[in-house]
């Protein structure tokens, strides 16, 4: 079912670049470009992202953010770390899916030993506003176990869906093994160098 592209690619409005070395030192790093605001960052060519789209940034409503107070944001790096000395270091573009999306990535991981391009594969889902959003490929009920949950609404994917985010993952375990995988939700790939 996956096939890896030979260039990265995808959506642009949003990327997320894993790095980890022969040492364990990783780093992790999203951008999202999102709309824009208009403002280039000096000479950098690098335009801001505008973030006033972002719902649940918002719990007061929109056009109510104080003037002058910086905004938080959803994209959230992530670097897990254990006490063999394993290191992920993992993120994803996704908006309000970004969170379900890394959560998922690291409990198939953590809690269910799957492989790295296993975990970042895997069917996903999300739920928000009473909608729960399914992929429903690889499920060997065929999503049956979706409909029992009791969303007031469903939304079922049969392919895997850029929806529900593109995380990209590497992972260095502490014999100093390396793995990864990019998301071909979002057009992610993974390289590793000697």
């Amino acid at each position: 079912m996956w096939s890896c592209p030979e260039a990265a690619g995808g959506p642009q409005s949003t990327i997320h670049v894993s790095v980890l070395d022969a040492e364990g030192n990783g780093a992790a790093v999203t951008f999202s470009y999102g709309e824009g605001n208009g403002h280039l960052i000096g000479d950098s060519g690098i335009m801001m992202n505008n973030l006033m789209g972002e719902e649940d940034l918002f719990p007061g409503g929109f056009h109510r953010w104080p003037v002058g107070t910086r905004l938080a944001t959803m994209m959230s790096p992530t670097v897990v770390t254990n006490e063999a000395g394993d290191v992920l270091v993992l993120g994803t573009g996704g908006a309000n899916r970004i969170r379900t999306a890394l959560t998922q990535v690291i409990s198939n991981i953590v809690d269910h030993g799957f492989s790295t391009a296993e975990a970042v594969h895997a069917p996903r889902v999300h739920f928000e506003a009473g909608v729960l959003n399914a992929e429903v490929f690889d499920r060997p009920d065929e999503g049956a176990a979706v409909g029992l949950l009791g969303a007031a609404e469903e939304v079922r994917f049969e392919q895997p869906n850029l929806f529900f985010g593109g995380v990209h993952m590497v992972r260095r375990r502490a014999d100093g093994t390396f793995s990864g995988a990019g998301d071909h939700r979002r057009g992610g790939v993974c390289l590793i160098a000697d």
